[in-house]
C-alpha cells in the first residue's frame, strides 16, 4: 500500500513541479533538481525526500526519473544526484535482472529484455562470470558521465558507499528536518 502512495505521489509532484517551481523561486529558495541515475542508492533519497514534502525553509527539491539529466538544470539550479563505484553498480544491475528472471513470468521478462542467452548467465553467481559475460549482462548505457555530460549547474554529488554520511551533510546544508533519515529499500534483494 506505502508503494503504490509513494508511486502517486511521486507522479503527481514529477507532473506539475514545473508549475510550482517559479513560485520557490520567486519565494527565494533555492532549487534542488534530484537526478536519479539508476542502481546508485536514488530510490532512498526520493523516498527521504517525499517524506518531508518536498520543500524547507531555504530550500525546494524536484524529483526526476531516469529521463532528466544535469544538462536540463540551468543555473542558479543545482542538480542532485547519486553515484556508484562501477563494480558495484554492475553487480546489482546483476542482481535486479536475476531477480526480475526468477520472479517474473515469461511474457514479463520478455517485457524487460531478458534473453534466454542471459537466462543462462543468471543462473550463475557475478563472482563466477567472466569479463565478456559480465559485458554481456551490462545493459544499463545510462552511466554516471551521460547524467553529467554537459551540465551548466552546479553539481551535487552523493557517493553511494558513503549515502548515509552525505545524506547528514545534505541535511546540514539545506535544512531537512531532523527526524528524516535514509532508508535503505533494495539492500535485501542484491
Amino acid at each position: 500500500m506505502n508503494h503504490i502512495i509513494f508511486t502517486l505521489l511521486r507522479r503527481f509532484h514529477t507532473r506539475t513541479q514545473w508549475l510550482v517551481v517559479p513560485i520557490y523561486r520567486l519565494l527565494g529558495k533555492q532549487i534542488i533538481h534530484f537526478i536519479h541515475c539508476p542502481k546508485t542508492g536514488g530510490t532512498s533519497v526520493k523516498q527521504a525526500i517525499i517524506s518531508f514534502g518536498w520543500k524547507t525553509r531555504t530550500h525546494y527539491f524536484c524529483l526526476y526519473d531516469h529521463n532528466v539529466t544535469a544538462r536540463h538544470v540551468w543555473p542558479p539550479d543545482i542538480a542532485l544526484i547519486t553515484r556508484r563505484d562501477e563494480e558495484g553498480r554492475q553487480r546489482s544491475v546483476y542482481y535486479a535482472r536475476k531477480w526480475k528472471a526468477k520472479n517474473y513470468s515469461a511474457l514479463r521478462k520478455w517485457y524487460v529484455g531478458i534473453t534466454k542467452d542471459e537466462q543462462q548467465l543468471l543462473n550463475r553467481s557475478y563472482d563466477e562470470l567472466s569479463d565478456t559475460d559480465k559485458r554481456l549482462i551490462q545493459w544499463m548505457k545510462d552511466d554516471f558521465t551521460y547524467y553529467t555530460r554537459d551540465a551548466q549547474c552546479k553539481i551535487l554529488i552523493m557517493p553511494t558507499e558513503e549515502l548515509d554520511t552525505a545524506w547528514l551533510i545534505l541535511k546540514a546544508q539545506t535544512n531537512i528536518p531532523e527526524h528524516v533519515n535514509l532508508k535503505h529499500y533494495n539492500k535485501r534483494r542484491f
